[in-house]
């Protein structure tokens, strides 16, 4: 994707007025060189209370590290296995991003990070849909997943 339809879609979605706004993976798609076009895409993408930004599939096929380092170079925060909590009225939200689940190099998602945080309502971000399962396993309420290059939103119960 070229430079300027990012920084479009950076444009459009800085006007929607969201607390939190998250990037759900393939930064990189197979070139070293995406890295800077994404981080030049997508610098300038704010949100009140953050933007943080996971790792997928094709990240790995590239290099993972590249990646986080386009995430930060974008002003965006890695969570890669990781969580940010926000409280608001009482409330605490506990924002979770884990792993893709088929990295390489001996990475892997902790899904089990969502126990941790048990007071919270809890968001997993979670590159690939099929992840969701473990994601509610281990406590998550809602996942947000990329990897469907504009696809669906599946509403499901168990």
């Amino acid at each position: 994707m070229p430079v300027e339809r990012m920084r479009r879609i950076r444009d459009i979605v800085s006007q929607i007025p969201a607390d939190v706004n998250v990037i759900t993976g393939d930064q990189l798609d197979r070139r070293r060189s995406d890295a800077r076009v994404f981080a030049a895409g997508f610098t300038g993408l704010t949100a009140p209370l953050g933007v943080y930004g996971i790792l997928g599939n094709h990240d790995h096929s590239v290099e993972p590290q590249l990646s986080e380092w386009a995430l930060r170079k974008a002003g965006i925060t890695p969570l890669v296995n990781e969580v940010v909590r926000f409280e608001r009225g009482g409330v605490t939200l506990a924002l979770a991003g884990v792993e893709d689940i088929q990295p390489k190099n001996g990475r892997r998602p902790r899904f089990e990070i969502l126990r941790e945080h048990h007071d919270a309502f809890r968001i997993c971000l979670c590159h690939q849909p099929k992840g969701w399962h473990r994601a509610a396993e281990n406590g998550a309420h809602v996942t947000i997943a990329g990897h469907t290059h504009g696809g669906p939103i599946a509403l499901t119960t168990r």
